[in-house]
C-alpha cells in the first residue's frame, strides 16, 4: 500500500513496484528471468504479516471497543429507565397529593359558598319579610288617608248638594211665587 501511495505520488507505475499485480502464481512480482527477488518477497511477507497482525489488533480493539459501549449503552439505558421510572413515581405522588389538595380546596371553597348563599338567604328573607311589612303598613295609611279623603269629599259634596237642592228650592219658590203669586 505505501508502495502503491508512493508510486501514484511520483507518477511512476512500475509492475515491480505494486506487489500482486505481475500475475504470478504467488501473488509476488518477478523480474527479468521469471523469478521472484527474494528482497521484495521478503519484505511483502514481512509487510502482510505486520499488517495481517495489525488487523487483527484492530480488530480486537474495535471487538472490544464495541463490547465496552454496548455494556455502557446498556448500563446507561437501565439507569436512565431507574430514573423515569422514579421520576413517574415521583410526578404520580406529586399530583395525587395535588389532585387531594385541590379536591380539599374545592369542598372548603363548596361549603364556603354554600354557608355563605344560606346566610345571604336569610338575609334576603328578613329583607323581604321587613319590607313586606313597610309596604302593608304604607298601603295600610294610605287606604286610612284615602279613607278620610274620600270621607270628607263625600261631607264636602253632600253639603254642597244639600245647599244647591236649598237654593234650587227657593229658586223655585221665588220663581213658583213669580208665576203664580205668593198665596198659590
Amino acid at each position: 500500500m505505501v508502495l502503491i501511495l508512493c508510486a501514484k505520488k511520483n507518477k511512476v507505475f512500475r509492475e515491480d513496484f505494486i506487489p500482486h499485480i505481475s500475475g504470478t502464481r504467488d501473488g509476488r512480482t518477478a523480474r527479468a528471468g521469471g523469478k521472484p527477488d527474494k528482497e521484495v518477497t521478503s519484505l511483502d511477507d514481512s509487510v502482510y504479516e505486520d499488517l495481517a497482525s495489525l488487523d487483527d489488533a484492530v480488530y480486537q480493539e474495535l471487538a472490544s471497543l464495541d463490547d465496552d459501549v454496548h455494556e455502557g449503552l446498556a448500563s446507561l439505558d437501565d439507569a436512565v429507565y431507574q430514573e423515569l421510572a422514579s421520576l413517574d413515581d415521583t410526578v404520580y405522588q406529586e399530583l395525587a397529593s395535588l389532585d387531594d389538595a385541590v379536591y380539599e380546596e374545592l369542598a372548603s371553597l363548596n361549603d364556603t359558598v354554600y354557608e355563605e348563599l344560606a346566610s345571604l338567604n336569610d338575609t334576603v328573607y328578613e329583607e323581604l319579610a321587613s319590607l313586606n311589612d313597610t309596604v302593608y303598613e304604607e298601603l295600610a295609611s294610605l287606604d286610612d288617608t284615602v279613607y278620610q279623603e274620600l270621607a270628607s269629599l263625600d261631607d264636602t259634596v253632600y253639603q254642597e248638594l244639600a245647599s244647591l237642592d236649598d237654593a234650587v228650592y227657593q229658586e223655585l219658590a221665588s220663581l213658583n211665587d213669580a208665576v203664580y203669586g205668593p198665596d198659590s
